[in-house]
């Protein structure tokens, strides 16, 4: 197991391009010389080259420079473009001041009502997947007449249209655990990366590859990846942390399904739950009786949370990999509860989603003591594509029950 694990941080350190250059990481944080809070997903570029990063949730970024001094292209859509120098490698975090443009879009009130609106409406578009770059929301999207292609669109939370290019190449989003955005085709993997109204797309690698390297890699915080690994045919499973200081990995905290470990072992004693007869009995044994654990690592502010759906409680820790608390749960015994938890990374508040023959239901779970505190149920949408939570607001895609609707985008106030 260590040596697999081991394979896959030399993995993730080898396919991440921003850390494969050098030897030593330069760290800053960006903010709002108005106002002085840190400003996340700006985009932060070394100047003659490809490589690039965005800052996190608190305004903080990673990035390796071959050469000294390198100039970083700092851009933002809401802030002024910065470019600055660095001579020489810093050994303290730099602290980078943003100025607001002029003509900064205006932030309007959305919560008059709690009606679902739909942000595509009067666009023609038939959208494929969605996911937000920064605090702008990024769409693959068809022209209604055709199904070729397609568009990226970038738009606001009210549907104002920000940027719009044309690509040639269907794909769907994935959001790595630095954060960045990609678009993954079927043959290959980009970073997206907005260069003022430029769309560029970086580090083309084979989709196969990139899902295999990367995917391991579910989190990061203050300088660590948290790695993800199952064993024992999915019923054990394994958090790590890599120190990108040193590149130490450390075991983090390990969950068993000890009913399904039990399982695995008789099976792999002879002992069958179905009468094997063929590959096909084999895949189904496999698929109905041994799902790998679901026990999601999230990121809430500086706190590292493990939902572990084994033992029946949601376990805090710091970046030190210490626990600091631990709350019993039980709402995912309802027998409409689906394994898909949802974290708002503006409000940190966590939310799990509940079907019943169809309708969709999203529950707010307390992380004082694990108990349901809100429920939000979305009417007359049954089988919801794809939903995202965010600064209190779901965000979905869906389609009626009719060849000839559109695939659209909805919001919802929570």
């Amino acid at each position: 197991m260590r040596n697999k694990l081991l394979l896959i941080t030399l993995l993730i350190l080898a396919f991440s391009k921003t850390f494969s250059q050098s030897n030593e990481i330069i760290t800053g944080i960006l903010f709002d010389l108005e106002n002085k809070r840190p400003i996340k997903n700006v985009n932060i570029k070394i100047l003659g080259t490809s490589k690039g990063t965005i800052t996190d949730s608190r305004g903080v970024f990673y990035l390796q420079l071959d050469t000294y001094p390198s100039k970083l292209e700092i851009t933002h859509i809401a802030f002024n473009d910065t470019l600055i120098t660095i001579n020489k490698q810093e050994k303290s975090k730099l602290e980078i001041g943003l100025t607001q443009k002029i003509n900064k879009i205006t932030e309007i009130n959305i919560f008059a009502n709690k009606k679902i609106e739909e942000l595509t409406k009067n666009k023609l578009l038939d959208l494929s997947d969605f996911d937000f770059y920064g605090d702008s929301i990024i769409l693959i999207a068809y022209d209604w007449t055709k199904k070729q292609n397609p568009w990226i669109i970038l738009m606001n939370e009210n549907g104002d249209t920000l940027f719009k290019s044309n690509i040639n190449f269907d794909g769907k989003f994935y959001k790595d655990c630095f954060g960045n955005t990609h678009l993954l085709t079927e043959k290959f993997a980009y970073q997206l990366y907005f260069n003022k109204n430029k769309l560029e797309f970086l580090y083309e690698e084979n989709t196969e590859k990139f899902i295999e390297n990367i995917s391991p890699c579910i989190q990061s915080l203050n300088n660590k990846l948290y790695i993800k690994q199952y064993s024992y045919r999915n019923q054990i499973l394994s958090y790590y942390n890599l120190n990108l200081a040193d590149s130490t990995n450390t075991e983090m905290r390990v969950i068993t399904d000890w009913i399904g470990a039990r399982m695995v072992y008789d099976n792999e004693n002879g002992h069958s739950i179905v009468n094997i007869k063929s590959d096909a009995d084999a895949r189904f044994e496999e698929m109905c009786f041994f799902d790998p654990i679901y026990s999601p690592l999230v990121k809430i502010n500086d706190t590292i949370s493990i939902l572990n759906f084994i033992d029946n409680q949601i376990e805090f820790y710091n970046d030190k990999n210490i626990l600091l608390s631990k709350i019993a749960i039980d709402f995912h015994k309802n027998n409409k509860w689906k394994e898909q938890i949802f974290v708002d990374e503006v409000t940190s508040k966590i939310y799990s989603l509940f079907i019943n023959n169809g309708n969709t239901t999203i529950k707010e779970i307390s992380k004082k003591n694990g108990s349901v505190i809100r429920t939000v149920k979305i009417p007359n949408f049954n089988w919801i594509e794809k939903i995202i939570i965010r600064n209190g607001i779901i965000f979905f895609l869906y389609r009626k029950n009719n060849n000839l609707e559109l695939t659209r985008l909805y919001k919802l106030e929570i």
